[in-house]
C-alpha cells in the first residue's frame, strides 16, 4: 500500500514504507527561489481516527432462584397398637399404645416422646402430635 501526496508543484510522491504519510510540502527557503535549493519534506505518522469505545452491552442478571420450601416435619415414626379409655384408667385420660421401631410405648395427652414429639390430644378417631423442632401439628389415625 503506497501513500500518495502531491507537492505544491503538482508532483506526486510515493511512500515506499506504506505506514508513513509524506507530506511533501515544498518550501523554498524564506519564500524565495534559491535556484537549486532542495525542497524540504515533513514526515509525519498517519492520523488515525480516535477509536470509538466498544458498544455498551446490557446483560440482564438472571432472576434469583425461588426460595427453598419451608421445612416440614418428618412422617410420624409411630403405628397405633391400641388404646384404652375410661374413668378408672389413668385418671380418666385416654391411653394409647404406639409402636416405635421395635418397642411399644404408652402415651397420654401432654406426654413428650424423645423430646421430639408431644401428644396433644387423643380422640376415638386420631392422635394429635406436635413435632417440637418446628412446632408443626401432625395426626395419626386410630383406625388401621
Amino acid at each position: 500500500m503506497n501513500a500518495r501526496a502531491e507537492n505544491t508543484n503538482g508532483q506526486v510522491t510515493r511512500n515506499p514504507f506504506g505506514n508513513l504519510n509524506l507530506l511533501a510540502s515544498v518550501e523554498l527557503a524564506a519564500g524565495r527561489n534559491t535556484g537549486g535549493a532542495l525542497p524540504t519534506a515533513t514526515v509525519t505518522k498517519p492520523r488515525r481516527p480516535k477509536a470509538e469505545p466498544p458498544p455498551v452491552v446490557v446483560v440482564e442478571a438472571p432472576p434469583p432462584p425461588p426460595p427453598p420450601p419451608p421445612p416440614t416435619a418428618p412422617v410420624l415414626p409411630f403405628t397405633v397398637v391400641g388404646g384404652i379409655s375410661g374413668q378408672q384408667i389413668a385418671e380418666g385420660r385416654p391411653v394409647v399404645f404406639l409402636r416405635q421401631r421395635d418397642e411399644v410405648i404408652v402415651v397420654r395427652p401432654g406426654d413428650e416422646i424423645d423430646k421430639t414429639y408431644r401428644v396433644e390430644a387423643i380422640t376415638l378417631e386420631k392422635i394429635e402430635f406436635t413435632y417440637l423442632p418446628l412446632q408443626q401439628r401432625q395426626h395419626l389415625s386410630m383406625k388401621p
